[in-house]
């Protein structure tokens, strides 16, 4: 998940996130994710999964 997501333009300031994704299995995307918004200056972040992946 390196370099999946890029913000290209902060218009609106914020400062809190709240990610929804559909399911949680690994967290790789949840952590690509928050590293990136925390990169671009976002102080929290947050996820809410709406379903949870069991483990092989």
């Amino acid at each position: 998940m390196k370099r999946a997501f890029k913000i290209r333009q902060n218009d609106v300031k914020l400062n809190t996130i709240v990610i929804i994704d559909d399911i949680y299995t690994t967290g790789s995307t949840i952590d690509s994710m928050a590293r990136v918004l925390h990169g671009a200056g976002i102080t929290e972040v947050y996820f809410v999964a709406l379903t949870i992946g069991r483990g092989i």
